[in-house]
């Protein structure tokens, strides 16, 4: 299989061609796999050429291809760019229509191949199977519109175990000068005056058009389309948004249309409550269904009730669903990025195996292709990985066990993307070489993940043997060295192997008799207790799977399942990687069919089918605007199942306000201005205090700071120094912080800027220890308006707006 991926500006007919010829028997050797050719493309001037073919790709040692083509696409671009008919086709046979492509050059064994769209209307899924010609090549072509926003285009590719990739792109000078800002952040009921300014690069006065094209999320108040003729109209144009539905990443578009130019500008979004969004829910297994209710908690905001159900398509199916709900854009310390970039990875191994959901396959690509770029800025030159980056580290923070953890992920990306991370992987072996020689040797966990991930990708160690000789000590270890002895497979004698599966069975039933696993045991990131339990269960699972241990395997599967929150996932970043890694060979190769109807008071009966030909399971869900605080909400989820299968029935609720616990080993204060203007600075203060008599969890604390939506920080003056900050990002318009230790208290002041003009709400921020649940402490930002640049009414000093008198008066602001 190969991957083209071109994201871009460009409206293009989605036509596609495959050339067939004799198919190459020889597999690429394991270190020159292949090469793909992305020629460097020169565009055309649109008016001269509305329409022309893109240049060819060339897929050298590639046997089958699969390609991926996101574009933008409009009613009167769609007739403008209609695919040319190459040659005759048969009396009778209809002209093809746009969304399919056409054969080229009159070959007869060439063939059309069509399009699916796939997870928005800027994607589009292009699937066919091609065989290289006797020179090891194919080529696709597809032609390409008239916009000239910039195009991107990746590509990888695949023949058995081996592959290629490869970039290109194609950057076009714009017309016009267009300034289009839009928050990244919004909180439901925030309002935005949108300012957009065009001007023209040219200095010829051309009318021209905006429209603004909104995600549901967002709602115009006035228009969202505007003509526009330079001589008459000033240079800037008002659209009056306001948001109204929760949205986790979306965009928004104005698409400026001048003539034959035509330019599409993206902002990245996301949608959130003001108030914490929390849940309530019940799950189990089933072949016909369940009755039940759940009772409001008292301090949910009236109509905020949403009644959801989902139910998988077999006894097997929650592990996609666990998969589809955990794919995550890698962040954080290394460890975050690592457990965070796991599921990515099982997605894409899953999907590329068994040729399942194409928007799933696309969107863990993209994550799992940001996930290597990131891993690789934790290793030093010298080779080792430490938590945090490189450029935030010195070679004294290199540890063994994070190095450990890099071996396995490089050692999964060589096994998916074959070549992939051999120079990294290598580097970080010969690192944990020489701390031996210097006697900084592995312990027993980093000495046996290591082993397991590299025989696992049949990759050579001199110290696999010696894993496969050590004596385990405890469940977690003794899971561990299953595992390698049965990825090592012939290379370990039978009985020896059978022996460590029936030892690991009964240490599986002695593990959850005792809740809570064996006193003083650590995982390899220092889990105890219940998150190292699920940890080794992930690990126990894998082993029985492997061994054709069915009923052990169903044993633990079902442990696991047991043990997730409502969210989906698992507390603990290595319980969840074990868990994902479990359930991902649980997917169904034909999952059934079968109706099913979720009903309750209050709501219109809600109906669909879980399809036989997906792999992901069925999510009924509604508004509830009659759901009361404090009363029980009775909901009846029907259907009739050949086999038990998986559902849980849940209601997600808007809090009045966030509580912090009473276990908070910290108080959080939060102070922001209530006014600043369009491109004004201000400051806004953090504090952080430890509360006495009370006991703060082992691991890194992570603070969140949601500041409302009308103002961005300006990263290039933030400083953090002396609070005692060991990582910091900007995700979405909130600020991040990690403390590699629980800090002891402190302050900060955030410099920010007005962003557009607007009325907006803050959300909650929190601070919490990383690794356990039930500790956060929350604190509430002040709500803010944005006033138009310049303002007077935003008090300071030339365009600084600083805090309102109310504001000040707060001193350290809202708890």
């Amino acid at each position: 299989h190969a991957y083209l991926l071109v994201r871009g500006g460009y409206a293009f007919p989605p036509e596609g061609v495959a050339l067939v010829g004799k198919a190459k028997k020889r597999r690429p050797p394991a270190r020159e796999v292949g090469r793909l050719e992305v020629p460097h493309m020169q565009p055309r001037p649109p008016v001269q050429l509305p329409e022309r073919d893109m240049t060819k790709r060339r897929l050298t040692g590639l046997d089958r291809l699969l390609l991926r083509a996101p574009f933008v696409r409009s009613a009167p671009l769609r007739e403008a760019t209609e695919p040319r008919v190459v040659r005759r086709l048969p009396k009778g046979k209809r002209r093809p229509t746009p969304g399919f492509g056409e054969l080229d050059k009159g070959a007869p064994q060439d063939q059309r191949v069509g399009w699916k769209q796939v997870d928005d209307r800027d994607t589009r899924f292009w699937s066919a199977q091609v065989r290289t010609d006797a020179e090891g090549r194919a080529t696709v072509r597809f032609p390409i519109g008239h916009e000239v926003a910039p195009l991107a285009i990746e590509a990888q590719g695949t023949i058995g175990d081996a592959g290629a990739a490869a970039r290109a792109s194609i950057e076009v000078q714009s017309e016009v000068a267009t300034r289009f800002e839009l928050p990244e952040r919004l909180r439901l009921g925030d309002q935005v005056e949108l300012w957009v300014e065009v001007e023209p690069r040219d200095g010829r006065q051309l009318p021209y058009s905006l429209t603004l094209e909104l995600p549901p999320c967002l709602r115009s108040l006035d228009r969202v389309r505007v003509e526009k003729d330079p001589r008459r109209h000033g240079a800037r144009t008002k659209f009056r948004v306001e948001a109204v539905a929760e949205a986790e990443l979306t965009e928004a578009r104005l698409v400026v249309v001048r003539g034959a130019f035509v330019e599409t500008h993206r902002r990245p979004l996301v949608v959130s409550s003001p108030q914490p969004v929390l849940s309530i829910s019940t799950s189990g297994q089933s072949k016909s269904g369940v009755a039940t209710h759940l009772t409001i908690p008292r301090d949910a905001v009236p109509g905020s009730v949403v009644a959801r159900s989902t139910v998988s398509p077999s006894g097997l199916g929650s592990a996609v669903e666990g998969l589809d709900s955990l794919l995550r854009t890698p962040h954080g310390c290394f460890e975050q990025t690592t457990s965070s970039n796991y599921p990515n990875l099982m997605v894409l191994s899953a999907l590329l195996e068994q040729g399942a959901d194409a928007a799933l396959l696309e969107r863990a690509y993209g994550l799992a292709t940001a996930g290597f770029e990131r891993i690789k800025t934790f290793q030093h030159e010298e080779g080792g990985f430490s938590l945090w980056q490189a450029t935030d580290a010195n070679e004294k923070d290199q540890e063994l066990r994070y190095t450990a953890m890099a071996v396995a992920q490089l050692a999964h990306y060589s096994r998916i993307f074959p070549g992939k991370g051999r120079v990294e992987l290598q580097r970080a072996l010969d690192w944990i070489d020489a701390q031996g020689r210097k006697g900084k040797k592995l312990g027993r966990e980093e000495h046996l993940f290591t082993a397991l991930a590299l025989a696992e990708a049949d990759l050579p160690w001199k110290e696999l043997k010696r894993a496969t000789e050590l004596r385990a000590k405890g469940h977690y270890q003794q899971a561990l060295q299953t595992n390698v002895l049965l990825a090592l497979g012939e290379r370990v004698p039978a009985k020896q192997r059978e022996q460590a599966l029936a030892a690991l069975e009964r240490s599986f039933v002695r593990m959850i008799d005792r809740e809570g696993g064996d006193g003083g045991e650590q995982g390899i990131m220092g889990s105890v207790g219940l998150q190292l339990q699920v940890e080794t269960a992930g690990l126990m699972c894998a082993a029985f799977q492997e061994g054709q241990r069915v009923a052990a395997a169903r044993k633990c599967r079902d442990y696991l399942l047991s043990r997730r929150h409502s969210g989906g996932g698992w507390y603990g970043t290595q319980a969840t990687v074990q868990a994902v890694r479990a359930l991902a060979d649980y997917v169904p190769k034909k999952p059934q069919a079968f109706a099913v109807t979720f009903n309750s008071r209050g709501i219109k009966k809600q109906k669909g089918a879980v399809a036989a030909t997906r792999h992901r399971p069925l999510e009924l869900s509604s508004a509830v605007p009659s759901a009361e605080p404090g009363k029980s909400l009775s909901m009846t989820l029907a259907f009739r199942s050949e086999v038990e299968v998986p559902y849980s029935i849940s209601c997600t609720y808007r809090a009045a306000q966030a509580r912090s616990s009473a276990k908070a080993p910290y108080r959080l204060l939060v102070d922001s201005p209530a006014l600043i203007d369009v491109g004004g600075e201000a400051e806004a203060r953090v504090r952080i205090e430890r509360r006495p008599g009370t006991k703060l969890p082992q691991g890194q604390v992570v603070a969140r700071i949601e500041l409302p939506g009308g103002m961005k920080i300006d990263e290039q003056k933030l400083s953090l120094a002396g609070a005692g900050v060991s990582h910091h990002e900007v995700d979405h318009g909130t600020l991040v912080l990690y403390f590699e230790r629980g800090p002891s208290g402190g302050s900060l002041t955030v410099p920010v800027i007005g962003v557009e003009q607007g009325r907006y709400r803050a959300g909650p921020s929190s601070i919490y220890p990383y690794y356990a649940e039930g500790y956060q402490a929350y604190a509430q930002a002040r709500a803010l308006r944005v006033l138009p640049a310049g303002s007077s009414e935003a008090t300071g000093t030339g365009p600084v707006g600083q805090a309102s008198q109310a504001s000040q008066a707060t001193g350290a602001g809202n708890r």
